[in-house]
């Protein structure tokens, strides 16, 4: 399954939607990434559909791969707002895709690209709670659909990012 992932990850580089020339720069990490240049959103509409290409998230085939309820993986992203409530009684993992300054409560610091580094330190429950973010979205976006395509069920990514959260109100250490 891992090569699943590496493909997925590939073929949004490929296609611009990951893109940045540093991979992993938080400098480089602009709205451009998010698919703001080719018209494509990476985020989900309010009915957690993926806005850009309703159904996408879901790894094809294994039946196996279906979460609880008989439903496919999905990606779901959370506005600032609403990773502000969750972090109040905190039972996700929390993890910065690009570079600090992180979000307080931050889990770990893991580049977006690195699917596996991901994983391994996720853990094989496919059902632990993720919130994946990054500067602006892009990247969160890219590593939460690998991590989707490896069937993991509870993948949430914050929606603009850092840049989101700090308009928000919010602080970064």
């Amino acid at each position: 399954m891992r090569a699943c992932g590496f493909i997925l990850l590939l073929a949004a580089w490929l296609s611009g939607c990951g893109a940045s020339s540093t991979h992993g720069d938080a400098a480089t990490d602009s709205g451009a990434e998010d698919g703001a240049d080719d018209g494509q959103p990476l985020f989900e509409d309010s009915t957690g559909q993926n806005a850009g290409d309703a159904g996408s998230d879901a790894p094809a085939g294994d039946p196996g791969s279906l979460c609880p309820g008989g439903q496919p993986p999905a990606l779901t992203s959370w506005t600032a707002e609403e990773l502000h409530t969750a972090l109040q009684a905190k039972d996700f993992l929390l993890i910065n895709v690009a570079s600090a300054p992180s979000i307080p409560g931050t889990d770990a610091i893991i580049t977006y690209s690195d699917t596996a580094a991901l994983m391994d330190f996720i853990g094989a429950d496919r059902l632990t709670g993720v919130v994946l973010y990054c500067q602006s979205g892009g990247r969160s976006g890219v590593a939460g659909r690998a991590l989707v395509a490896e069937g993991y069920c509870a993948v949430r990514h914050l929606a603009g990012g850092k840049t989101a959260w700090v308009a928000a109100g919010y602080p970064l250490e």
